[in-house]
């Protein structure tokens, strides 16, 4: 799955360089960008060994081993818990992907969709990966019973002594299933956070001066 995914046009007499051809012409594939939404980016990378791992598609706390996502945030969810597996005969690993939460599921699949389904999810997906394979899939995820709907551009690389989890994952809190990321809105959500956080923290020292001159 090293398929280039571009082309230039050069002068230069280096190898692999396009050459364009009536016969076979490139096709681009054009789409209409989605109305603007608030989509969360994450960022997923862990080596998936004995260790079951726990994903938060939109706090804070994006990825932590079993019992961790929570644990140091009060608004800590597992949306998605990961986990693999030597096979039998060690030719490679079998991972596990699953969503706790009720009214949830999973679709594996290998188109790129920024409105993710809205059907033909289930609870539990099992990828078997064979070891010097790198497999590259897209995880359409409804968790949170419904209210979040995400797609995880995910890699997984199997090796020898172990297999690598790589993937970017875009949220949408508001239950809308449009994952289209919008740079300027998760900025503008991005500095409302961390005014929120400020805002606390100010009237936390506010607090704590009125206890003292007590």
């Amino acid at each position: 799955m090293n398929a280039k995914r571009g082309f230039d046009y050069s002068n230069d007499n280096a190898s692999n360089i396009h050459g364009p051809d009536k016969k076979t012409p490139v096709i681009f594939y054009m789409r209409k960008k989605e109305s603007p939404a608030l989509v969360i980016p994450g960022h997923l990378r862990f080596n998936l060994g004995k260790t079951e791992y726990e994903v938060d598609l939109v706090g804070e706390q994006h990825v932590g081993e079993k019992g961790l996502v929570g644990k140091y945030s009060k608004d800590g969810h597992v949306d998605l818990q990961i986990g693999a597996e030597a096979a039998a005969d060690r030719s490679g690993y079998v991972v596990t992907i699953q969503t706790p939460d009720k009214d949830s599921g999973l679709i594996l699949s290998d188109k790129k969709m920024y409105v993710v389904p809205a059907e033909g999810y289930v609870q539990r997906l099992t990828v078997v990966v064979p070891v010097s394979v790198e497999l590259r899939k897209y995880i359409y995820v409804k968790s949170r019973e419904g209210h979040v709907y995400s797609r995880i551009d995910a890699s997984l690389r199997a090796k020898a002594k172990g297999i690598y989890f790589n993937g970017d994952a875009w949220s949408n809190p508001s239950g809308a299933r449009n994952v289209d990321y919008d740079p300027e809105l998760y900025s503008q959500e991005v500095t409302r956070r961390n005014k929120e956080k400020k805002q606390k923290i100010a009237e936390r020292e506010e607090t704590l001066k009125l206890f003292y001159k007590k």
